[in-house]
């Protein structure tokens, strides 16, 4: 809240601020005690103040600096984000006039603070080059510290484009340590020098894999920059680097392919319990190699439109990276100490988006020979869609996820978009061809994470972008398989009609599913699906027709289908409880189901004959106990609205 305040100041009155420059200047004496987030808070608010104010940035660079060299990590780790800050707002070479390039805006008479000190392109050059400088030193920290730096780059660069140089050359002179430069050498990897032992225990200091990570994005950022510059680049220095890069990264991507698990020690006779010192080596070499074949695998796809031979690259690195993959799964397994946890997916959220469209949904003719050779292979399929769910996860409970552009919240919007609609053409494509597939066991597997994909995405567009919906939902629109005549009438709908034309959409999955008579057709998925129709309902107007029509299918979906499964059953009760508190009254609904349980489960008193009737079809003996759960929880709710009412009438009345 202290840190909104003082945000919210200087943006209204900088000014203010500028004239208790010692009070500011004081608050930078703690920074390097506060919590992370409080201090990024603090570095993030106070940050148009300095270009606003010379002596406070300078200030502020002998703050970061004594911090860097603290005993504290998270001192040094503090130093870090408030150098990458300055990185990314004091621009080199043409940037904008400070009151421009500020985040925040001014009033004009606010401008005139900084109007008689101009900003000097070379000064920023200088001061840019200068923390450069400062954050080589980070290279020999902790690997927390390191990891901090790299994650941080992308960021930079897409702010500071003209550091582009400096950072791919400390980028590739770090990654240089452990790479083996001659062409015939495998592994073409040291991990050796990434782990340190103290005594007994086994310390990672070099995360390999994020440090080739933070190089590929950041050459990919140049590679984009370059593309969209209307000017010809004509920087030697970035060509030569990019260059160099380059084919670094080609050889290392055509060695790491001939490498078996043997040229790492990592083959299934090595040892991964985490009880002693080489089994605890084992499993952090393990998750490097794994880290280093995603980076990989997405330099490979992001640098290549889906042609034969990325695609056959790809599909290389994967079959290594899933081979070493399933044998740390099976040695995790068998040591029943257990195994290291499985590391978080180091693909970015934009690759993983591109590699699942080009998987379901790209019908581009000079991609189709190479993405055959990716679609066949199954693992890889369920390897990318689960990537995306871990990702699709991460943003549902964080906001943000792993990666560059994993903190754009544009940019998540639309790799949402674009993942849901996939997602949710190749459940419908699998729902309405059921049963055709010889390997439909697996491939339904598939479905049903794509399914789950798609209902968390409806979760993270209703819960943290209320406002698009509707937008929303015209993306992910059925296309040239549908009806051709609805397609107008979708073009022309208002929000709350389209949300009510989606509901309907999936109201119709949820009866193909519950009627199917395929063996392969999971209830779960019928429960996925009434969960986005929940959701959306919730964008309907309490006393609109659209929700009263659906309180009556919900209603006779409960009363005419006997599911005979808990979930499922809990799934559309809790819809039928949440559409009739909106519609009408929920006792009806509530004195039908006691009966139906009282029917089902009998009677406390033995001797009772109870009656075997039920008004609603899915109160069977197996479905009893958590309908009976979810009524009384239901009850408990009136009641205290029963309360709520008693009380405020007693109120009034005294």
């Amino acid at each position: 809240m202290g840190e909104k305040l003082l945000s919210n100041t200087v943006s209204t009155v900088p000014q203010t601020l500028l004239e208790c420059l010692p009070k500011v200047r004081d608050s930078f004496d703690y920074l390097s005690y506060l919590p992370a987030a409080s201090a990024e808070g603090l570095l993030k608010a106070v940050q148009p103040l300095l270009k606003l104010s010379m002596p406070l940035k300078d200030t502020l660079m002998l703050v970061l600096r004594k911090a860097m060299f603290s005993r504290q990590a998270d001192a040094r780790k503090v130093a870090v984000t408030g150098f990458l800050m300055i990185l990314r707002h004091f621009k080199v070479l043409g940037g904008l006039p400070c009151s421009q390039s500020c985040s925040q805006s001014f009033s004009f008479s606010q401008i005139q603070v900084d109007i008689h000190t101009p900003p000097s392109s070379a000064g920023n050059e200088a001061l840019c080059l200068e923390i450069l400088g400062n954050l080589r030193r980070c290279l020999t920290q902790q690997a927390d510290v390191r990891l901090l730096l790299y994650e941080g780059m992308y960021d930079v660069l897409g702010r500071n484009p003209h550091l582009g140089p400096p950072i791919l050359e400390m980028l590739l002179s770090q990654f240089r340590r452990y790479y083996e430069a001659e062409d015939d050498v495998t592994p073409p990897l040291q991990l050796d020098p990434c782990i340190t032992a103290q005594g007994d225990q086994v310390f990672l200091v070099e995360p390999l894999g994020h440090l080739l990570c933070s190089m590929v994005q950041c050459l990919l950022k140049c590679q984009q920059l370059a593309s969209e510059s209307e000017e010809p680049e004509d920087d030697e220095a970035l060509t030569a680097i990019q260059s160099e890069l380059g084919a670094v990264l080609e050889s290392l991507t055509r060695r790491m392919i001939k490498c078996e698990m043997e040229d790492f020690e990592l083959d299934k006779s090595a040892d991964f319990s985490m009880n002693s010192g080489v089994g605890v080596k084992n499993n952090i070499f393990g998750i490097l190699v794994l880290g280093l074949y995603e980076v990989l695998m997405e330099h490979t796809c992001m640098s290549a439109d889906f042609s034969k031979e990325s695609c056959e690259q790809l599909l290389q690195l994967f079959l290594n990276y899933n081979k070493l993959a399933e044998t740390m799964k099976e040695k995790s397994v068998k040591g029943k100490s257990g195994g290291a946890k499985v590391a978080r997916s180091l693909l970015t959220i934009r690759c993983t988006a591109k590699i699942l469209q080009g998987l379901f949904s790209d019908d581009v003719p000079q991609h189709q020979e190479g993405l055959s050779v990716l679609r066949e292979n199954l693992d890889l399929v369920r390897f990318i869609v689960s990537v995306a769910q871990q990702k699709i996860q991460q943003v549902c409970d964080k906001g943000h996820t792993d990666g560059s552009e994993g903190s754009n919240k544009d940019k998540l919007y639309k790799y949402c978009c674009n993942m849901a609609r996939v997602l949710l053409r190749k459940f419908t494509s699998d729902l309405q061809a059921h049963g055709e597939d010889g390997r439909r066991s697996k491939g339904k597997a598939v479905s049903a994470m794509c399914l789950e994909g798609f209902c968390t995405i409806v979760n993270i567009i209703c819960s943290r972008y209320p406002d698009q919906v509707a937008a929303f939902l015209t993306q992910i629109e059925p296309g040239g398989d549908d009806v051709e005549e609805e397609e107008e009438a979708v073009t022309n709908m208002d929000d709350q009609e389209r949300v009510n034309f989606h509901i309907k959409r999936f109201q119709r999955m949820v009866v193909n599913v519950v009627t199917s008579s395929d063996d392969d057709v999971s209830p779960r998925d019928a429960v996925q699906l009434v969960n986005v129709i929940s959701l959306l309902s919730r964008h309907l107007p309490p006393d609109s027709d659209h929700l009263i029509q659906l309180h009556a299918w919900v209603n006779r979906l409960c009363a005419e289908q006997n599911l005979d499964d808990s979930g499922m059953t809990k799934a559309l009760l809790s819809l039928l409880f949440s559409l009739t508190a909106q519609t009408s009254t929920s006792l009806t609904i509530l004195r039908d189901l006691a009966q139906d349980v009282h029917s089902q489960m009998g009677d406390i008193d033995q001797d009772v004959e109870v009656e075997d009737q039920t008004q609603f079809a899915l109160v069977t003996p197996r479905t009893a106990p958590p309908v009976l759960a979810l009524v009384l929880g239901q009850v408990d709710r009136v009641l205290e609205e029963v309360d709520w009412v008693i009380g405020k009438m007693k109120a009034e009345l005294s």
